[in-house]
């Protein structure tokens, strides 16, 4: 299997997300509204944390792409991995009547209101890499993002077949580890040839900082809606 498989769900996802700017112009009236005769439109990006390299990427490929259709403007705003911020941020491209918005967000319930209250502006909402609570086409106007299962399955067998001896890779499905993290805990750590520690049922109690887009769900424990 060529690893390039693992990285082809971010290339769909940037190709996509040029394509709902490329959209505006093409066919502008089902996607966003009448911006007056100059045929201008106002884009606006709440990204979750452009301190992850593949979230600046992001940016950089959308910007890209809508320098190509010179009525597009597309304002980028950072969320840094703050719900809060982001929501502000949503507000005020609402406030501004933006044409239309994409938004990769932090955490998907904690923005779901700011969203529904995009669309009932009027205002087209795209997400990206992560879905907030809904339906496409009622609660947000799209999704584009890969297959997080399929992309982490297939680069685990890229690695145990070509990089590790046999009995080295040890499975852990998600589902599991949320509805019962003891077992699968401690069949990871017998895996490693390490004693069990009961401090791995208290992981939220770390004193560590967390800078990954699970820094909230991190901190409330198992089960608690990551």
């Amino acid at each position: 299997m060529d690893f390039a498989m693992v990285k082809r769900p971010t290339a769909l996802m940037l190709g996509a997300g040029a394509l709902a700017l490329a959209v505006g112009a093409a066919n502008a009236a089902p996607l966003v509204k009448d911006c007056g005769k100059n045929g201008n439109y106002v884009i606006g990006f709440s990204q979750a944390n452009n301190a992850e390299p593949y979230r600046q990427h992001v940016n950089d490929e959308l910007t890209a792409a809508a320098k190509k259709v010179p009525q597009f403007t597309l304002q980028i705003a950072d969320g840094a991995g703050n719900v809060n911020t982001q929501t502000s941020q949503m507000d005020n491209f609402i406030t501004q009547k933006v044409d239309l918005i994409l938004i990769s967000p932090f955490e998907a319930a904690p923005l779901t209101p700011v969203v529904a209250r995009a669309m009932k502006a009027g205002i087209p909402v795209i997400e990206l890499d992560r879905k907030t609570v809904g339906d496409p086409g009622k609660d947000y106007t799209a999704f584009i993002g890969g297959d997080n299962f399929k992309i982490a399955q297939e680069a685990g067998k890229y690695v145990a077949g070509k990089l590790l001896p046999d009995g080295v890779m040890l499975e852990l499905h998600y589902e599991d580890l949320v509805a019962d993290l003891e077992p699968q805990a401690r069949r990871l750590l017998a895996h490693c040839g390490l004693a069990w520690d009961a401090a791995c049922l208290d992981f939220h109690q770390t004193a560590r900082p967390v800078r990954t887009a699970a820094k909230a769900s991190s901190k409330v424990g198992q089960g608690s809606g990551s």
